[in-house]
């Protein structure tokens, strides 16, 4: 919801909520990294380098590859697209000089090829142990707009990124060879059919403001963890938070 808020708001308007929505991410950066420092000390956690690698992550294949991804977009709108993204990593506290979006779409394209033929495809090769979980929890979540049927999976999205970056995705289940030409066959539509392409976005943008709209409007959340940006719900409690009772009530210490 927060990706959503950034692109059809106004983020530089300090009252609206995108720029709320952006500086509230930036406050979680901060949280996190505050912890991180204080438990994991002698490294720089969520450093400059780090947020330019995400930053090319969440705009990297629209502007190097969009009609992999069904998008049909001028130089010019891809432009504007990558200045967008030099004020997102701003707000965010990224300097000019990581700012990967600094100096307009010819270097930020080289930039974000040296970063996937350099970090990424090296890193995917051999992730940590923890990559498999969190790489798990992220495509239930994708499964949950599908009313939970799996038409995702780890395998076959990791395939289709690597068919956009016309990179060898390697040998696939019969499942998942499945849902990599699903997934495929959507991209080619999405491309394809404007009618198609309009429906799905409504659909998408309807089911994540009604998603935010639950999660801000029930009466059952009690506060958000500020680390994490989880809703903490009554009778449970943040893990990076320390507890006191008073007057009988359990009271979180961030």
């Amino acid at each position: 919801s927060h990706l959503v808020s950034w692109h059809v708001g106004n983020i530089w308007d300090p009252q609206s909520k995108s720029f709320a929505s952006i500086q509230a991410v930036r406050g979680l950066h901060a949280g996190v990294r505050s912890q991180m420092q204080a438990h994991l000390p002698g490294q720089t956690w969520i450093s400059m380098y780090d947020m330019a690698c995400v930053q090319s992550g969440f705009m990297g294949a629209i502007t190097i590859v969009p009609t992999k991804l069904g998008i049909h977009a001028s130089d010019s709108s891809l432009e504007d697209y990558v200045y967008f993204w030099r004020c997102v990593g701003y707000h965010l506290g990224v300097s000019d000089e990581y700012n990967l979006c600094s100096l307009g779409k010819q270097i930020s394209d080289k930039i974000v090829w040296e970063f996937i033929d350099s970090v990424l495809m090296p890193d995917i090769a051999h992730p940590p142990a923890e990559y498999l979980p969190i790489a798990k929890a992220y495509i239930d979540g994708l499964n949950l707009t599908t009313l939970g049927l799996p038409f995702f999976s780890v395998q076959s999205t990791l395939a289709l990124s690597y068919w956009a970056l016309n990179r060898d995705h390697g040998q696939l289940s019969f499942g998942d060879l499945c849902r990599f030409y699903y997934l495929r066959l959507v991209l080619l539509c999405i491309g394809a059919f404007s009618p198609f392409r309009h429906l799905l976005n409504w659909a998408v943008l309807a089911y994540l403001r009604q998603a935010s709209y639950c999660v801000e409007g029930s009466s059952r959340t009690a506060e958000r963890c500020p680390f994490t940006g989880m809703s903490i719900q009554h009778g449970m409690a943040c893990p990076h938070a320390s507890t006191s009772v008073a007057g009988g009530q359990t009271i979180y210490h961030f």
